[in-house]
């Protein structure tokens, strides 16, 4: 009686080893523990670039000289690299101060230094005033033929 009983319980053992998968199951995939692990490294992202980081720092800049920050829709948001700068052209669209929205084109340049950011003034000592404007976009315009960065218009990663 006693091996019958132990040989059933060898058996119960087997089959639910069987029942379990023992770590792979027969069509070759991983467990599922394994493919937790390998999907949550999947989704963890690499930091964002100093381009990235300076395109974040570079809207926020825009949306300093707006009258409702709040309201800013950026349509587009490219970048070229000057030296250790990103000159940026965004096109954005914002409410103005008669409740109407504008589009409009900011352009603005940015580097990274260690932890902090800088904007550049280039022809004024307001980055957000037509003359600094002007020579910023035309900076970017030069810089133009060596390519440019294209950036998700809501992460502000590059594409």
């Amino acid at each position: 009686m006693k091996k019958v009983l132990a040989l059933l319980l060898a058996m119960v053992l087997v089959l639910s080893l069987a029942a379990c998968g023992g770590g792979s199951s027969s069509n070759g995939e991983s467990s599922s523990v394994e493919s937790q692990v390998e999907t949550t490294e999947a989704i963890t992202e690499a930091p964002p670039s100093d381009a990235e980081l300076c395109a974040e720092y570079a809207v926020e800049k825009l949306k300093d000289i707006l009258k409702n920050p709040s309201s800013l829709v950026v349509n587009k948001l490219h970048a070229v690299q000057d030296g250790s700068d990103y000159v940026f052209e965004i096109d954005y669209t914002a409410e103005n101060g008669f409740g109407g929205s504008n589009r409009d084109t900011f352009y603005v340049s940015v580097s990274k230094s260690g932890d902090g950011f800088a904007t550049h003034s280039l022809g004024s000592t307001n980055y957000a005033d037509s003359t600094s404007q002007r020579y910023t976009g035309q900076l970017y315009q030069q810089n133009l033929s060596s390519g440019y960065l294209d950036f998700d218009t809501t992460t502000y990663r590059i594409k």
